[in-house]
């Protein structure tokens, strides 16, 4: 997972919505990178051994240092991740978003060097 994902896609509640350009992922570290806006560094841990696989975020203190539960597929060039949309949500279970949830899906394809 290493490197720069652009991400191609993004569903909320069953809707496409905007996002963010671009993710680095470094060691346990991603940085959210979207135009004219100041980069957003979280952490995040992976669980490959849960099906689906899990990844967990943790916010910058600055913003409260929330934690937004998981889930992950990686295919080649291709991640797949949904987020619980509240805080206080459960982790999603499936690659999609319901109407009317919170829940957020992402798309993403490896930036090549």
């Amino acid at each position: 997972m290493e490197g720069k994902w652009r991400i191609v896609a993004a569903e909320q509640g069953g809707r496409k919505v905007d996002s963010p350009d671009l993710v680095v992922f470094s060691g346990d570290q991603c940085i959210l990178k979207n135009p004219g806006l100041p980069d957003l560094e979280s952490t995040f841990t992976l669980d490959p051994s849960k099906n689906p696989k899990w990844i967990d975020v943790t916010g910058p203190k600055a913003t409260g240092g929330v934690t937004w539960l998981g889930i992950y597929e990686l295919k080649g060039d291709t991640l797949r991740a949904v987020f619980q949309g509240d805080k206080n949500g459960n982790r999603p279970t499936e690659f999609r978003t319901k109407k009317g949830s919170l829940e957020v899906m992402y798309t993403y394809k490896r930036v090549l060097p």
